[in-house]
């Protein structure tokens, strides 16, 4: 384990991070690769943080030095593929002995987001992405990025934003804000699923008027959650849907070029990562991004395109207040 001083380590810990968990795996390799684009786009340090220990509690000196030395080399190689996907990248290795999870989550106090490679998106978190994913997720204070194997590690061509009944939590709307904000490319499309009664009853069952209604509510709030999203990212390119269903349905419009952001506690939208083929970034409820607006010199956004729900939109109460 390399030994700094106080004062360099504060000076590393303030400088702008990205930080990566980092195994062997074929997963790792591939998130790498999407975590040395993701600091290259923020001008940040790349910290690529290998974890060991021996693999049986009464492992001896001599099992305990054989798995510091393998996981050694692999945290080097790490480095090395890092400079490969990218000359420039100030990417650094922290190699300590203990728990991956905690680990990181202790490295990426004050970090811009913590990267993870996943073997697959399943579920609520804690389930089964694996042991080290569940404990960053539930106790990291920055965005934890979850990178699929199959997931595009090239920049996003949309940053998808869900919303249930055309509410967003604040910290997932504002690190999508700003993400847009400081793209040159991507544009930021908003999925918002209304569940009605026509998911669950014979839609003839409920009366014509109420179904009208109801379409006239979603509408209107719908309106008014783009027209708030509009004005924060005044130079973004924003789609938006508008779907009758259950939020599982927007796992189905994913692509692998797509950037998904959730809340991190978020229980009505987790279910798109049961599926999604595409990095999942997962927002702290207590982050807060600066919105800031760069590349001033885009040309002007398109206008907004609103698609219709798919289905007739049935009466239902909304619960809690309008965003």
């Amino acid at each position: 384990m390399e030994v700094i001083s106080a004062h360099v380590r504060r000076l590393v810990l303030d400088q702008p991070r990205v930080v990566i968990g980092y195994d062997d795996s074929a997963v790792a390799v591939r998130a790498l690769g999407w975590a040395v684009r993701e600091a290259h786009r923020l001008d940040a340090i790349l910290e690529i943080v290998v974890a060991w220990r021996a693999r049986h509690p009464a492992a001896d000196h001599y099992g305990s030095q054989t798995e510091y030395a393998r996981t050694a080399a692999f945290g080097r190689e790490a480095l090395r593929l890092a400079h490969r996907i990218d000359p420039q990248v100030n990417a650094r290795l922290t190699h300590h002995r203990g728990s991956a999870g905690r680990l990181l989550v202790r490295r990426s106090h004050g970090a811009l987001m913590v990267v993870l490679g996943t073997h697959s998106h399943l579920g609520i978190v804690g389930a089964l992405i694996g042991s080290t994913a569940r404990y960053v997720t539930r106790h990291s204070t920055v965005p934890v990025s979850l990178v699929g194997p199959d997931s595009a590690v090239e920049t996003e061509q949309r940053i998808v934003v869900t919303a249930t009944d055309s509410q967003i939590a604040p910290s997932v709307l504002s690190w999508a804000v700003e993400r847009a904000n400081q793209s040159a490319t991507a544009r930021m499309h908003i999925i918002d699923t209304v569940e009605t009664w026509t998911t669950w009853t014979t839609p003839s069952l409920v009366d014509e008027p109420a179904r009208q209604l109801r379409a006239r509510q979603a509408e209107e709030w719908h309106a008014d959650l783009v027209a708030v999203i509009r004005g924060l990212a005044p130079l973004a390119d924003i789609t938006t849907e508008l779907l009758e269903g259950r939020p599982d349905v927007v796992a189905a419009r994913l692509t692998a070029e797509d950037l998904v952001v959730l809340g991190i506690h978020d229980r009505h939208q987790r279910f798109e990562l049961w599926t999604a083929p595409c990095p999942v970034v997962l927002v702290p409820e207590r982050h807060s991004a600066s919105l800031t607006t760069r590349h001033a010199d885009r040309p002007a956004p398109r206008a907004t395109q609103v698609i219709p729900a798919e289905t007739p939109i049935t009466t239902a109460s909304r619960n809690g207040r309008k965003t």
